[in-house]
This record gives structure tokens, sequence and C-alpha cells, in this order.
């Protein structure tokens, strides 16, 4: 059995039909407006992915930092030598280090601009969920908003309908 597309109601936070138009829970309205700037958008729909291990054997992988890569086109979105960054959307007067996902098409892939804060343990790195409108997955297991989860290298991120993979040196 085939799961049908879903969207999460902004006000109650519960799950409606991707068609619904008003929330069938607490009837606040689902369809968004132009309001002059561009938030967010929920997304529903399938993508082509590139092999994970032709990726890791192609990636130039830092000993000091991490790669992160499209899964999508395979290029690689950035290599990062700090503690602690946010994978998003360009953000201003924020303090964290943000990687600006917007070259890649995030914004029309449903990622947030504040969406996964990822930061260097003693073992390896760990992400957390930044309370995303559309959610992110790890390795295809949805994350409970503010909570970190330690990642290895090559593993797969989804934010949005967005998808990359982490590769760090020290482990495989």
């Amino acid at each position: 059995m085939t799961a049908l597309p879903e969207i999460f109601c902004p006000v109650c936070k519960l799950k409606n039909e991707a068609t619904a138009t008003v929330c069938v829970h607490c009837q606040s309205p689902l369809q968004t407006h132009n309001t002059g700037h561009r938030t967010t958008q929920r997304m529903a729909g399938s993508t082509q992915l590139f092999d994970t291990d032709e990726l890791q054997k192609n990636a130039t992988i830092p000993d000091d930092g991490i790669v992160i890569l499209s899964q999508e086109s395979g290029q690689e979105i950035a290599v990062v030598k700090k503690d602690k960054f946010v994978l998003g959307r360009l953000v201003e007067n924020v303090e964290e280090t943000i990687i600006d996902l917007s070259p890649f098409g995030a914004y029309g892939l449903g990622v947030s601009r504040l969406h996964v804060l990822v930061r260097k343990t003693k073992a390896g790195y760990e992400i957390s969920d930044m309370d995303s409108t559309n959610g992110t997955w790890l390795n295809d297991e949805q994350l409970v908003p503010n909570k970190f989860y330690p990642i290895t290298s090559g593993s797969n991120i989804r934010m949005g309908k967005m998808y990359v993979i982490a590769l760090f040196g020290g482990q495989k």
C-alpha cells in the first residue's frame, strides 16, 4: 500500500492530505499566500539521487572538516572546517555560520532558512533539526526537532526535499 502525500498544519501541527486547503483538525487555512517575501513552502514528490558509495569514492574528504555534497547532482556544496554551522538559506544578523543552500534550489525544495544545526563532537559530528517547516531526515528516519543525532561519514540527510551527504575524515 502506498502512503498518500501529506502536509502538516502550521497551527496544530497535525497531518492532512496534501490536497487539503483547510486543516481537518482545527480548520486553519493550509494554503500559503504570497506575503511579499519568500517563506518555506511544503513539498511533495520524489527525487532521483546519486549512489552514496559512488559519491564517497569521488569526493575529497578533509581530515579536519566535513564536506557536504548534493545527492541529486553529486556536486560539492561546501567544505566546512568550523565546529558548528547551520545548513539552510542565507539569513542576515545570525551568529551561526550558515551554509547557504539557495544556489542549489533550496527554496524550491522546501529548505528553511535555519534548517539543520551541525556540530563537531569528539566522536565525529551530530545534527539537529532547527524546528524546520518541512522536517529533516537522517538515513530515512525523521528527526525530532531540537534533538541531536550522531552522524557517520556517508550519512544521508534530507531537508524538505533536498538530499545531501555528509563526508568527513576519521570514519568510513
